[in-house]
């Protein structure tokens, strides 16, 4: 099956269209007479050889769908010598481009892509980290936002602890360890402190983590031999670095989802609740008026962890959606 004539214009703005299925294109149709009778042979040759070169790499950085517009695009050239030494090379480019994955045929990979594709959560973990090695600006980019979200997170939970003083956690316990106060938590200001401390000192040192394993790895891939533009070596590279990746953003989400509990936790030590005076029967729950402490704990219980996870979903289905038009 041929392509439909591509233009330089589309391999510029291949990244903003990538919905149409990707197919294997036919042959060339190479020239008949053997032309260039007016050209230079060893001309010819040194452009040839250069142009073999050129192909190489310019195939390392390419994703598949440029290299089939590149492929519709060196179709178009005129038929010469050259022309048809070019279409050789197009051809064995395309073959490469849709040969068999580790011994598996093009069906068979095309299947297991779908596979993991229509998998709900797992395709987002599949097409960030699974599917295609990220070129070296999309992952600047991607821990980029990343590190940026952990520092800011963690400049702000940092200073939760540090916005109390011995006498105001005094006073507090005291407030804890009797009525009303004491139905809020079956063992009082232990229970309170305890979970505020845990919540904070995990948010702290996930997203510390966060921090430091980003600069960690932007150091040692700034210029390293993983940018040296061999796609062999950047696979082998990804393959392991991607595990580097993953815990940075996995320490980087779990970290501010426990900041926000964190914060709960301080606003229970440092204010009261009137419905708890009024009733001395613990928090109400859910709430999102009457109980200054219960709307604290429904707005991170039932709108940050449930919008988080019916996003995942939203985000999930979408993916797999998105994939039907691809393969």
């Amino acid at each position: 099956m041929s392509v439909a004539p591509a233009t330089a214009g589309d391999l510029e703005n291949n990244n903003n269209n990538r919905v149409e299925p990707i197919a294997k294109p036919g042959p060339c149709k190479k020239s008949s007479n053997g032309g260039g009778d007016d050209r230079d042979d060893d001309g010819e040759e040194r452009l040839l050889q250069t142009f073999r070169r050129l192909m190489r790499s310019v195939e390392d950085g390419m994703e598949n769908r440029d290299k089939i517009l590149l492929a519709s695009l060196i179709c178009q050239m005129p038929s010469s010598r050259v022309g048809s030494a070019f279409h050789d090379e197009l051809d064995g480019l395309i073959d490469r481009v849709f040969e068999n994955r580790g011994g598996r045929s093009v069906e068979a990979w095309v299947k297991e892509k779908r596979t993991f594709y229509m998998v709900p959560l797992v395709n987002i973990l599949y097409d960030v980290f699974m599917d295609e090695v990220p070129t070296a600006q999309q992952l600047y980019e991607m821990l980029s936002t990343v590190g940026l979200i952990s520092a800011l997170q963690l400049s702000m939970v940092m200073s939760l602890p540090l916005s109390f003083s011995f006498a105001e956690l005094e006073a507090t316990k005291v407030r804890f360890d009797t009525e009303p106060y004491v139905s809020v938590y079956p063992n009082g200001f232990k229970d309170l402190l305890g979970s505020q401390v845990r919540f904070t000192s995990a948010a702290t040192y996930m997203l510390g983590s966060s921090v430091a394993c980003t600069v960690l790895l932007f150091t040692s891939s700034s210029s390293g031999i993983e940018n040296a533009g061999s796609a062999p070596i950047r696979n082998t590279w990804w393959r392991y670095a991607r595990l580097v990746v993953i815990f940075i953003t996995f320490s980087a989400i779990m970290g501010t989802i426990f900041a926000f509990y964190a914060f709960n936790r301080s606003v229970f030590l440092k204010f009261p609740d009137l419905y708890v005076e009024r009733t001395a029967d613990g928090m109400l729950f859910p709430s999102l008026e009457s109980s200054s402490y219960g709307m604290y704990r429904s707005w991170a219980s039932l709108y940050l962890a449930f919008s988080f996870a019916i996003c995942s979903v939203i985000l999930s289905y979408a993916k797999g959606q998105a994939v039907r038009e691809v393969v």
